[in-house]
């Protein structure tokens, strides 16, 4: 049996950025408790790769969430928030529950009272507590500290509190200076022997140094150490000029070398989304939240139909063209030849990946982690169309969507443009015969 690996951080406000580096230090984790996500209800949902969101609780100061291992058995779910904004969420496991709880500095701890059903055979209750107690590393003892430690030995759940002093602070204040504890993790104490508690501070050098110094690497950090000793001692010394210079020249070749991956790394070919929100990054672009419109999806596709009948009209008065679609030949042309498997990894290397699925709901990065075996079916697929020249009925519908025009106003439905999302598949099929033409013939 593997160990359950469950992770609480308070992520004071949630974002993609903090999202991605939580789920590369926890991507061996079970379960991973939020506290103070500080999304409202106009908020989107939190994401976490790798994980699946399980249950929220929204507030635009605190707010938790909980993410799992898609794998995981999931019997219940409960969330509770208290008048003091105390706020738990519990998940059920078959032989055992996890809550993650918040509560607010100000707010006196008071445990909530949790369902039947989610009282399992063993228990772990982790999160930010906001109390003091010399008994997990305070100087002192405060009224919220002593609620703690009553709960802990009278409650019916039998638990233990899991702190090695020997661990760093979870928190560092840099306005006091100084590191605190108030994440604690509580278990079952049939559990105690076998739970092992690791504090991940080590891996954000950022959060233990009082000023983040960038390009600062460790033979940079050698370099500031005896620098600052031989400042201590002569600032006006040859030693201390030599060093400040070499600090110098060490950080300016590691900030010349991350800006130079950083500009390598703009992709807008695999990734434009990503990169157009590095270059605003990089100019200093004020994002403007998007404003609210009166109008519905029918107002405006109503609009778009209406738009059609004029073109319709207009083209009534023109010449009919009639197209003529040839059988098939005993001669293929290079229009005409089955594609190769190698014209089909030339069209999926040429799509852009982080785009809208269509009618379909298949995505690009989908189709790209086919196994050969799927992929030479999708290849027979698109060989049968282009030999019978018949495609699924699927490929001929679009889901449409309308976004604000620049500068227009959102309360009129003539100031959208649509947007067509096709199948990807389809999209996949026209793009594979286009390396394969030659240039002198598109």
């Amino acid at each position: 049996m593997s160990a359950l690996v469950v992770t609480s951080i308070n992520v004071e406000g949630y974002t993609k950025t903090k999202a991605e580096v939580i789920a590369s230090h926890c991507s061996g984790n079970d379960i991973i408790c939020m506290q103070e996500t500080h999304l409202g209800l106009k908020s989107n949902r939190p994401t976490l790769p790798g994980m699946k969101l399980v249950a929220e609780i929204r507030h635009p100061k605190y707010g938790s969430a909980v993410f799992v291992n898609p794998l995981l058995d999931v019997r219940d779910i409960h969330t509770n928030s208290s008048d003091t904004n105390i706020e738990t969420v519990t998940v059920c496991l078959p032989e055992i529950s996890i809550t993650s709880l918040y509560k607010p500095p100000a707010s006196p701890f008071v445990w909530p009272d949790i369902p039947t059903k989610c009282r399992k055979k063993h228990a772990v209750v982790i999160g930010d507590f906001n109390s003091h107690h010399t008994r997990w590393g305070y100087d002192n003892t405060n009224r919220d500290g002593e609620l703690v430690e009553s709960w802990m030995e009278n409650t019916n759940m039998e638990l233990e509190l899991i702190h090695d002093a020997k661990l760093p602070k979870s928190f560092n204040s840099c306005r006091w200076r100084k590191g605190y504890n108030p994440d604690l993790c509580f278990i079952s104490k049939r559990l105690a022997h076998l739970s092992c508690k690791e504090d991940c501070l080590r891996l954000h050098p950022r959060g233990c140094r009082k000023e983040y110094i960038a390009g600062l690497t460790e033979e940079s950090l050698q370099l500031l150490e005896s620098y600052e000793t031989e400042f201590g001692n002569d600032p006006f010394s040859d030693t201390t000029s030599e060093l400040g210079d070499a600090l110098t020249e060490s950080l300016g070749r590691e900030r010349r070398k991350a800006w130079q991956d950083l500009i390598e790394n703009i992709n807008m070919t695999q990734n434009s989304k990503k990169a157009w929100s590095t270059i605003r990054k990089l100019n200093g672009d004020k994002i403007t939240p998007p404003s609210v419109s009166d109008i519905t999806p029918n107002q405006v596709g109503s609009q778009l139909v209406a738009n059609g009948r004029r073109a319709e009209t207009r083209r009534a008065k023109g010449e009919h063209h009639s197209t003529v679609i040839p059988g098939n030949q005993q001669n293929m042309s290079i229009l005409t030849k089955p594609f190769t498997l190698e014209e089909f990894e030339a069209g999926l290397n040429t799509m852009k990946l982080g785009k809208a699925a269509g009618p379909d709901d298949i995505l690009t990065e989908m189709i790209t982690h086919l196994g050969p075996v799927a992929k030479q079916w999708s290849l027979n697929m698109y060989n049968t169309c282009l030999l019978t020249q018949r495609i699924p009925s699927i490929w001929r519908k679009a889901i449409i969507t309308a976004l604000l025009k620049p500068g227009k106003d959102p309360n009129l439905s003539k100031s959208y443009r649509p947007i067509s999302l096709l199948c990807t598949t389809y999209k996949l099929f026209e793009t594979a015969p286009q390396p394969i033409i030659p240039s002198d013939r598109r």
